[in-house]
């Protein structure tokens, strides 16, 4: 059974699976000190964000792949594959699943195929998320808020006050303890529009229909396929 290691983000922790998927899974553990222990490279305060909360809030979504044996906290066991070497194949013309298929021996393909699975969970025709990071179009936020829509925002209570303040408009704002329970209700949406967030990568995962507002220094979620549109 082949073994991997990821220290996050979140984010990465989802994109990673799909090269976790194509040499047929196995063993997940991830590192809830972030990488703090192994000084993950070209992260500028020298670790992830990621921890205990972050690897509980993960689990239930990890674990429910079917190609995911088994997922555990790293302890400083020896793996077949550390996927935070993602990073030294960062480039502007490649996304994160892609990065880490080069970790894994293979070759970059825009990973076409959906790399995870949910059950919908259908709350409104639009999931709407946008992180506190990689902004890079308010005009389209300022129109897209000005139309009508059956949707709902999924994130932090935070985000969405923002959200709300910024573009000043009213969505609802829907809980979603765990990644399992938002990957269920992005599976039962139509659409979802966000950023290069942690909810982005989900709907990618799942190959929704999504409308993404890129970060223009590093527009590294862009995945060349149909129903997805980039602003």
């Amino acid at each position: 059974m082949r073994t991997f290691l990821h220290s996050g983000d979140m984010g990465d922790i989802i994109y990673a699976l799909s090269a976790m998927k194509a040499v047929g899974g196995g063993k997940l553990f991830l590192d809830v000190s972030g990488g703090a222990d192994r000084s993950v490279v070209q992260i500028p305060r020298g670790r992830t964000k990621f921890n205990d909360a972050a690897f509980e809030f993960m689990l239930p979504l990890l674990v429910d792949q079917t190609y995911i044996s088994e997922v555990a906290r790293w302890a400083g066991e020896d793996v077949d594959h550390d996927l935070d070497r993602f990073r030294e194949h960062a480039c502007e013309k490649v996304n994160i699943a892609d990065m880490h298929m080069r970790v894994v021996g293979c070759l970059p393909n825009d990973v076409a195929d959906p790399w995870l699975r949910s059950d919908p969970t259908p709350i409104a025709k639009v999931v709407v998320s946008r992180s506190l990071r990689y902004h890079g179009n308010y005009s389209f936020w300022e129109s897209f808020t000005r139309r009508d829509h059956d949707w709902v925002f999924v994130g932090t209570p935070f985000e969405h006050q923002v959200f709300e303040t910024v573009f000043e408009t009213r969505v609802p704002y829907f809980d979603v303890p765990t990644a399992y329970e938002l990957a269920r209700v992005i599976a039962g949406a139509e659409l979802f529009v966000g950023n290069q967030n942690l909810c982005r990568a989900v709907a990618e995962g799942l190959k929704k229909n999504v409308i993404v507002e890129e970060y223009p220094r590093v527009p590294n979620t862009r995945f060349v396929r149909e129903g997805a549109v980039y602003v």
